[in-house]
């Protein structure tokens, strides 16, 4: 069996991903211990309507803190 090679071609600049990020309905990108990195604003938007929360309040929080109901985790 022949093994793949490790996809090593990722060559996007930060704003180049934002612009891609923005396009995925309701995205946000937790990291390993699970603070918000990224939020898009179809989510925010979303999140908003359930509690009073703003962006700033939203990256570098737990995702937990950010939506008690989160799945992630």
């Amino acid at each position: 069996m022949k093994k793949s090679k490790p996809y090593n071609n990722f060559d996007m600049t930060a704003e180049e991903c934002k612009l891609v990020f923005d396009q995925i309905d309701r995205l946000v990108v937790v990291d390993a211990d699970q603070q918000v990195r990224y939020m898009n604003e179809g989510l925010l938007n979303t999140i908003e309507g359930i509690s009073n929360i703003d962006l700033s309040d939203v990256v570098g929080k737990r995702i937990e803190d950010v939506h008690a109901l989160s799945k992630i985790g």
